[in-house]
């Protein structure tokens, strides 16, 4: 056959393919009514927990009395972002003696036993310290076994966990590895976290209100990499006693501040009785309802979404005033590594980060205020930000940011000082946020060690990300409403893991849900206005096939929220809005209706493509007969 047949034969078929095509999608579908497609249009937001138990004894733990006491329901969010109720379903479960072993098997090689490998809290020293300004050492070496947190978290990862085989939801994993401790002698085990710095890739040893050499952050479990978590309630960390003794927080009452370990419940309660069922049933529901109530149904946005963010962060600097080179202080916040982290997290949002230093001197209202307001105490210079400085950052939002960048503007003011603190409160912080708007500050001797400028040991963009966190609605993964026991994750909202990057998958889920809702329902709401529009001007038989592949795409994207599969539920709503503004503009304007939809192009295309290679091949395999 010559290659004008093959091009003859292509195009007859293309012809009776289009003809055939546009005779069936334009006059034999039928006009669908409202909602058909998506009859299941809500948006599930049921999510099911599952807590598998390693290391329990099934005839002590009563499974239902502790499910009994799950908080099950969650009011979140707003509706101005449409998601409002959270309810969780609960699979409790013990693992098998073969998975307990393989576990403890691999734990015990990766622990480091000796003496002074864990650590205490001297409770009076610390007392002592905030008291007169200095800063000692307050932990006390315990003899033990430590291990690596991150390092179990990959093992269940490879070895337990399969996301693929369980319902839409989290899952928890409950440790009881009180064999790795010794009653007789007083052996404990402990966890660890490490990190380094997001700028100055330093290992981080500092801990809150200034104290140094911090061997390790000490955990009872982690998570956050993927959608489970685990906790080891055998564990001891000192975590609780430098909140209640440092911060004085009230924190709400929950068992886990009154028994350091369940190892102290089995040892002073018979849990043979009813008496000591219930309060291991309680130590264990309250960790549960923490991470259910601030980590797993997290997001507390209530502001409406925009499509594009600008952070916007002015660094006020006076160290360079202070003999400090600008090339000595420039890597201290990093737009790239902020932009890189936020697009990693939150794909689908047009992201635009802008970092521009300048010289505070060059700001007299902002530079006087701190000169005429600075205090002192046995904690060093510092302002009060709420004396009126806050007032007048507020003030001047609109001087020194540019509102109309993007559909949200998140300002950062960042203040480079010469060794002076900010307060709020009382209370010195780093990153102040969630007013909609940020307040970031640091001087030489938390940016380097000792203010050595060839010692870097802090930068500040991971707390611009925290910060900026607040604004976009994220909370904290502990809180007074269900406690501070579900901190131990790798998350940067938390204040327990003080040098993580981003958001972990929880926080991901939480704030990808709200904006999926958001977009979903603006989407849905704007197809069901197109569609009365649709019904109106005469059901018009060319615009049936795109009405019906809107609710297509508005039923997939609701099948992709239910399957947890936030952010292809919001490309979806989006390309169906754009899908919606133009079958608006057709409806009244219906010359301008082309003869082909879309969809029948694309298909079309591939056809001409498909036919033209398979001649093209047969051709070339009769040249080489």
């Amino acid at each position: 056959m010559k290659k004008s047949n093959h091009a003859f034969c292509a195009i007859t078929l293309l012809i009776f393919l289009l003809s055939f095509n546009s005779v069936s999608a334009f006059t034999t579908n039928a006009v669908p009514e409202d909602d058909i497609y998506i009859a299941a249009n809500s948006l599930d937001t049921d999510l099911t927990l599952y807590i598998e138990f390693f290391g329990y004894d099934s005839d002590v733990l009563n499974l239902t009395e502790i499910e009994y006491l799950f908080y099950n329901g969650f009011l979140k969010g707003s509706t101005e972002i449409g998601i409002s109720f959270f309810k969780f379903d609960f699979v409790l479960s013990h693992s098998t003696e073969s998975e307990y072993n393989q576990l403890k098997t691999y734990i015990d090689s990766i622990k480091v036993t000796g003496a002074g490998v864990g650590y205490s809290l001297n409770t009076t020293q610390l007392d002592e310290d905030l008291t007169s300004g200095e800063r000692n050492n307050i932990l006390v070496p315990e003899d033990g076994a430590v291990i690596d947190a991150r390092l179990v978290e990959n093992y269940i990862k490879e070895n337990f966990y399969d996301e693929s085989s369980l319902n839409p939801g989290y899952t928890m994993y409950l440790l009881n590895f009180s064999s790795l401790d010794d009653s007789d002698t007083n052996l404990d085990h402990w966890y660890k976290a490490s990190e380094t710095d997001f700028d100055s890739n330093s290992t981080i040893d500092y801990w809150f209100s200034g104290y140094n050499d911090i061997p390790y952050v000490p955990t009872l479990g982690w998570g956050g990499s993927e959608r489970f978590c685990f906790l080891d309630l055998s564990a001891r960390t000192w975590y609780y006693e430098w909140i209640q003794n440092a911060w004085g927080l009230a924190m709400g009452s929950y068992s886990y501040y009154n028994y350091p370990d369940i190892d102290y419940i089995t040892e002073n309660f018979d849990l043979e009785e009813s008496l000591g069922q219930t309060i291991l049933s309680k130590f264990i529901a309250d960790y549960i309802n923490s991470y259910l109530g601030n980590v797993f149904s997290t997001y507390l946005g209530v502001d409406p979404i925009g499509e594009s963010y600008s952070l916007q962060v002015k660094v006020f600097n006076n160290l360079t005033d202070a003999g400090y080179a600008f090339e000595e202080l420039n890597w201290v916040i990093s737009r790239e590594r902020i932009l890189n982290q936020l697009s990693n997290d939150f794909p689908w949002i047009d992201w635009n980060i802008e970092v521009e230093y300048v010289e505070l001197t060059d700001y007299p209202s902002l530079d006087s205020w701190i000169s005429e307001n600075l205090q002192h105490d046995p904690e060093g210079n510092y302002i009060e930000v709420t004396d009126g400085f806050y007032d007048l950052l507020e003030s001047e939002l609109d001087i020194h940011f540019n509102y109309s960048a993007a559909d949200s503007i998140l300002p950062c003011y960042y203040f480079l000082t010469d060794d002076i603190g900010f307060r709020y409160y009382g209370f010195g912080f780093a990153g102040l946020g969630g007013m909609g708007w940020e307040i970031l500050v640091n001087n030489q001797y938390s940016m380097f060690e000792d203010g050595n400028p060839l010692l870097p040991r802090r930068g500040m963009s991971s707390v611009t990300i925290h910060e900026l966190g607040h604004s976009l609605g994220m909370p904290h993964p502990h809180g007074g409403q269900y406690g501070w026991g579900s901190s131990y994750i790798e998350e940067v909202m938390n204040y327990f893991s003080i040098g993580e990057k981003g958001f972990s998958s929880f926080y991901r889920d939480g704030m990808a849900r709200a904006h999926s809702n958001y977009w979903f329902s603006l989407a849905f709401t704007e197809m069901e206005i197109a569609f009365d529009n649709f019904v109106q001007h005469g059901s018009i038989g060319e615009l049936v096939s795109m009405v019906n592949d809107i609710y297509l795409l508005l039923d997939s994207a609701a099948q992709d929220y239910n399957s947890m599969l936030y952010n292809n539920t919001i490309v979806k709503a989006k390309l169906a809005r754009l899908d919606i503004e133009l079958l608006n503009y057709y409806i009244t304007n219906p010359n301008e209706i082309p003869w082909l939809t879309r969809t029948q192009i694309e298909v079309y295309i591939s056809i001409i493509a498909f036919v033209t290679i398979v001649a093209l091949v047969k051709n070339r395999r009769r040249k080489r007969g």
